[in-house]
């Protein structure tokens, strides 16, 4: 059902018209951005309205905070469409900024400025606290509240900011009595608690925070200004009066929310990032960069059309010169053999250890990987379906195929497995970027598998510096197969090649798993030794 509620909104969302700053925005959705944030918040909210109506409450107000620029009020937009996406008007956006005080007021209203200690009419100061009305705001959030139970709302009218007239105008925003969720966005909504403000937080049924780049939103924030008719100079002054200033006011309110976000610093439009609201909190990157679709073959006539000594050819690979080796069959090229069924599933070391880590309830799973062609849409659909997130550098050649050939009267497997395609070097550094961007969401990184053609293996030592950077962490656990531990070492036993791994590169307080194809694996330490046998598998 969750999956069926992502497909959904990720067709839905994948293109969205916004209003910006009073500009027409279309706004671009990946599969992605809907799976790691669109969706869980659209979950938690679904779930605080039943709570509510299971107290006996028709409608919850939910806050969305956050400083100037932040991505606030484009977030609320985009859950207000995701909401009543499965519930048709069920839910409504309120503005904060709808109750600034009207211009003619904040001419006429003197006040301290406090970078300067010089009076100054209040509209200098537009965007700080003093400049709202406060008491208006806090009347109308508890008419929305409707504490009477089982009782529904008469519809509301409530103002909306015009950001062509750079002042409020009322009745805009009616509020009726089938919208059973009204989101509060604004700067002071979530957590705030200086004076009658802390009744605006008080009012919410809950509130996440949206927590920015610095940076990048100063730059969004005197663009914004300067839009508006200002120099560059007035842009920065205005900026450090009261953007700058509520930044620091809303340090303390972060604590007080039930999520907080994080937002890009590219600049995109949507948090990328909840920290939170997910039930399960610790995250985990895997680097699968050389994913496969996995094409597996069951031939019932295999060995015996080995045993008479006639030649074969697998459907798919009929212009393939391929020798097959399946334990004592060997099969050459020269007679169709048809298999009995046909299975396609998703492939790669990574993308295998983001699926354990995923089934273990490790949390939040991010892949990289490259992905390419019609076989790479395959493998991030069925990724999605798995719940996994996916960082993807896209590739203009489809990703490669393994096919595993079964014979099923003696249950032994040969795989045939297709060349990778080179990775353009800036694709490689596109892919780069993305998992040091992506770090700074997860709490441990897996490298697995090797790297595709056009990617060096300087790719992983700067991943791994990235790491050591993020988390001051050197590699925990390691896993080999046993044939490359062996090679890698010069040793002679697995047992005395884990002891030169964990001299040379691991150190004493990590782990090596070393495979063994079908045989058990074996987990050491610097210090023990443990078997572990492989499951059956159906």
């Amino acid at each position: 059902a969750r999956y069926e509620l992502l497909k959904q909104m990720a067709a839905e969302l994948h293109e969205v018209d916004l209003q910006a700053d009073g500009i027409g925005v279309k706004l671009a959705l990946s599969p992605e951005e809907v799976y790691s944030t669109v969706l869980p918040l659209v979950e938690w909210i679904r779930e605080t309205r039943r709570e509510a109506r299971r107290d006996g409450r028709h409608r919850v107000l939910i806050g969305v905070g956050g400083g100037g620029g932040s991505g606030k009020t484009t977030l609320a937009k985009i859950l207000r469409e995701a909401l009543n996406l499965l519930e048709p008007g069920c839910c409504e956006v309120l503005g904060m900024d709808a109750y600034h005080l009207p211009n003619d007021v904040l001419d006429a209203k003197m006040v301290q400025d406090p970078n300067s200690s010089e009076t100054v009419p209040l509209r200098r100061l537009k965007g700080t606290p003093p400049s709202f009305d406060v008491g208006a705001l806090v009347a109308d959030l508890q008419r929305l509240a409707n504490p009477e139970a089982g009782a529904k709302a008469e519809t509301v009218a409530l103002p909306e900011y015009d950001r062509n007239l750079h002042d409020p105008v009322a009745g805009r925003v009616l509020v009726g009595p089938d919208v059973e969720v009204v989101l509060v966005e604004g700067l002071f909504v979530v957590g705030y608690n200086d004076g009658m403000w802390s009744q605006v937080s008080g009012s919410l049924d809950s509130g996440v925070m949206v927590r920015g780049h610095q940076p990048t939103i100063k730059a969004r924030m005197l663009t914004r200004q300067t839009n508006q008719g200002k120099s560059l100079a007035e842009a920065e002054s205005h900026y450090e009066r009261v953007d700058g200033a509520n930044v620091r006011r809303l340090e303390e309110c972060y604590s007080h929310a039930a999520a907080v976000l994080e937002f890009p610093r590219d600049g995109g439009f949507l948090p990328v990032a909840v920290e939170n609201v997910r039930p399960r909190e610790a995250s985990v990157m895997v680097l699968g960069l050389n994913p496969a679709l996995q094409k597996t073959m069951w031939l019932p006539e295999l060995s015996k059309a080995a045993s008479n000594d006639t030649s074969v050819v697998l459907d798919g690979y009929k212009d393939v010169e391929t020798v097959l080796h399946t334990g004592k069959v060997s099969v050459l090229k020269g007679k169709v053999c048809r298999a009995s069924k046909v299975a396609f599933s998703v492939g790669g070391k990574g993308q295998g250890a983001a699926r354990a880590a995923g089934s273990c309830a490790m949390g939040t799973v991010v892949l990289a990987q490259f992905l390419g062609g019609d076989s790479g849409r395959f493998l991030e659909e069925k990724l999605l379906e798995l719940g996994l997130c996916q960082v993807t550098a896209q590739v203009p050649a489809a990703t490669r195929t393994a096919t595993t050939v079964i014979c099923e009267a003696s249950g032994t497997a040969t795989e045939l497995v297709d060349p990778s395609a080179t990775i353009d070097a800036e694709v490689a550094e596109e892919m780069l970027a993305k998992v040091k961007s992506a770090m700074q969401h997860v709490k441990a990184v897996a490298i697995s598998g090797t790297c595709p053609p056009g990617v060096t293996t300087e790719f992983y030592a700067e991943v791994a510096q990235a790491v050591w950077v993020a988390f001051h962490a050197v590699a925990r656990c390691g896993t080999i197969n046993c044939d490359e531990l062996l090679e890698l070492t010069g040793a002679s036993n697995a047992d005395e090649a884990a002891k030169r791994c964990f001299e040379e590169y691991l150190g004493a307080s990590a782990w090596l798993a070393v495979t063994d194809g079908a045989s058990a694996a074996t987990m050491y330490s610097s210090t023990t030794k443990q078997l572990l046998p492989i499951p059956p598998l159906e």
